[in-house]
């Protein structure tokens, strides 16, 4: 026995379907880049986080050194003199003394797996960020601390920066 096949049956046309596929790919394609957006942003944001902390720990390294100066009956800018146009520096908790510095070009940070330090050392692992400690001398009683965090996010040079006054206030 020989079954007949309807052929007015209601279906969809090969048309229909590439059209609906077409319109799904677009969405998808949307989604897609929404997500790859998102995470460029995230990525931007955790940088700007660690510059933030990065030079946050700069201004309390210099405060460290002029408040163990003090305790040691030294000068309160002893190895963070500045001058009128302002002393380069870098500084890390591996040294104690700030090593002064031309540029920025010489500041870049390493970071230590094994202290989870950011730091000056040629054993660790290079970092995106440059930090540079500028001091000022603001005559004998002050001095202006500027810390300057940079680093570079595809292909854009992006800086942070914070800045401070240290008193002889002792």
């Amino acid at each position: 026995m020989i079954k007949k096949y309807k052929k007015n049956l209601p279906a969809f046309s090969l048309l229909e379907v590439i059209v609906v596929l077409i319109i799904v790919s677009v969405g998808l394609v949307g989604v897609v880049n929404l997500m790859a957006a998102s995470l460029r942003t995230q990525n931007s944001n955790r940088d700007t986080l660690v510059a933030y902390d990065l030079a946050q720990e700069g201004l309390e390294l210099i405060r460290n050194v002029r408040d163990t100066n003090w305790r040691n009956g030294a000068a309160w800018n002893q190895y963070i003199t500045g001058d009128v146009n302002g002393t380069k520096y870098k500084v890390d908790f591996a040294h104690f003394q700030p090593q002064s510095v031309a540029g920025i070009d010489e500041t870049l940070l390493q970071f230590s797996s094994t202290t989870n330090q950011y730091l000056y050392d040629a054993s660790s692992t290079d970092t995106i960020f440059h930090r540079l400690i500028t001091i000022t001398a603001n005559g004998s009683v002050s001095s202006t601390v500027t810390c300057l965090v940079e680093w570079n996010d595809r292909g854009d040079t992006r800086r942070f920066e914070l800045q401070t006054e240290l008193y002889d206030w002792k």
